[in-house]
């Protein structure tokens, strides 16, 4: 599957980062920037003054997305299908209630998201911290695991469980 990720795999797709090399150049760029932005005459700040305070609240934005918020989708989640409806109400639910204790977590598997893109998008969309479980074993136990988990939600015949497994290249 190469090329650039189209879909809704391109609404998940990030750069991954060092959060902790991130926040110490932030906290370094914030205290350069701070420096320069104080004003060196009692008239206030001029332009370069203002561009630098601009820039510091730029690196404070940065530095305070959750790590979640880049999380990829794994290749086994995008094999079940994308429900904007679903989304909009799991959202509007979160921002009533919280991400509360009946929603299920979203479980992460080889550091992207195997269950759960739906709540996932929610969660962002409410700006509700989701809670989250990892999913520890090889390739075709966690694609089993997607489809006994998206099973109980929709029903699948045996052609559409084949027609995933064979997609995956899982027999």
């Amino acid at each position: 599957m190469g090329g650039k990720p189209t879909g809704v795999q391109a609404m998940f797709t990030t750069q991954k980062y060092d959060r902790k090399k991130r926040e110490r150049y932030v906290r370094q760029l914030t205290r350069r920037l701070l420096a320069e932005a104080k004003p060196t005459h009692r008239h206030g700040w001029g332009v370069n003054q203002l561009l630098a305070a601009y820039q510091v609240g730029q690196a404070l934005n940065e530095l305070t997305t959750p790590w979640w918020w880049d999380l990829e989708i794994h290749e086994i989640d995008l094999l079940f299908p994308w429900d904007e409806s679903a989304v909009d109400m799991i959202a509007e639910d979160m921002q009533r209630n919280g991400y509360g204790e009946d929603c299920p977590p979203i479980i992460l598997f080889e550091d992207k998201v195997l269950d759960g893109k739906l709540r996932l998008e929610a969660a962002r969309r409410a700006h509700v911290t989701p809670r989250f479980e990892f999913f520890d074993g090889e390739t075709r136990s966690a694609l089993e695991f997607a489809i006994r988990l998206n099973g109980r939600r929709r029903r699948f015949s045996e052609a559409q469980r084949a027609a995933i497994l064979e997609e995956v290249g899982v027999r």
